[in-house]
């Protein structure tokens, strides 16, 4: 029974050929290479500092 369920979310989630490509590959990206970069690179101490500080001390981050 484990081999069946297993092999059933792995057939399911695993990455299939599909017509999706066509259209991913005419959408115009939005983030340049620069801001990826900005986004993805590490954050300092300092920009922690600045975040967690700026918030009301009663407040959640998000929306509830």
């Amino acid at each position: 029974m484990q081999e069946v369920a297993k092999n059933y979310f792995v057939d399911l989630f695993q990455k299939q050929n599909n017509v999706t490509s066509s259209v991913i590959d005419v959408i115009c990206h939005s983030i340049s290479a620069a801001d990826n970069d900005g986004f993805t690179s590490p954050f300092t101490k300092a920009e922690f500092c600045d975040a967690m500080f700026s918030m009301h001390p009663d407040k959640c981050p998000g929306p509830d």
